[in-house]
């Protein structure tokens, strides 16, 4: 929704709160006091931040090695099987998912399967390829190919 497309007498108060947001002063926006709410986002998006760093420069070779396996296997037309256990099988499923569907661009089907379950490969081909069986097919048979 964008507001040109609200009538204009319902628009007016959203325009007059941000024209008065936009007037506020450095030295008074210093004095706006901030939320519980907003300090607890801050700091676990702060705790995230330094914890994704920190992984990062730990295990840059484990991650440079993981991708050169995964492309390797991908250039030798062999399947990837991505696995977890609770959360972490639903972010395997999500890679599968992204391999076989697509990930950017439109592509071809990439051989790749999560060992936990397939829901969400069907609802995702489904949702972006159409659910016409012909060109989809199922996705144990899309990541065999």
């Amino acid at each position: 929704m964008t507001w040109a497309g609200v009538p204009c007498g319902r628009a007016r108060p959203r325009e007059r709160i941000q024209t008065r947001a936009y007037r506020v002063s450095p030295r008074r926006a210093r004095a706006v006091r901030v939320s519980p709410v907003t300090r607890s986002i801050r700091r676990v998006f702060a705790e995230s931040a330094a914890t994704l760093l920190a992984v990062f420069a730990r295990e840059i070779d484990s991650l440079e090695r993981m991708s050169r396996l995964l492309v390797s296997t991908l250039a030798r037309r062999r399947t990837v099987f991505f696995c977890g256990n609770g959360g972490s099988a639903a972010e395997a499923q999500h890679l599968a998912t992204e391999l076989v569907v697509r990930f950017v661009r439109n592509r071809g089907a990439l051989p790749a399967m999560a060992l936990g379950a397939d829901g969400s490969m069907l609802t995702a081909a489904g949702n972006d390829l159409g659910f016409d069986r012909r060109r989809c097919g199922p996705p144990a048979r899309a990541a065999c190919r």
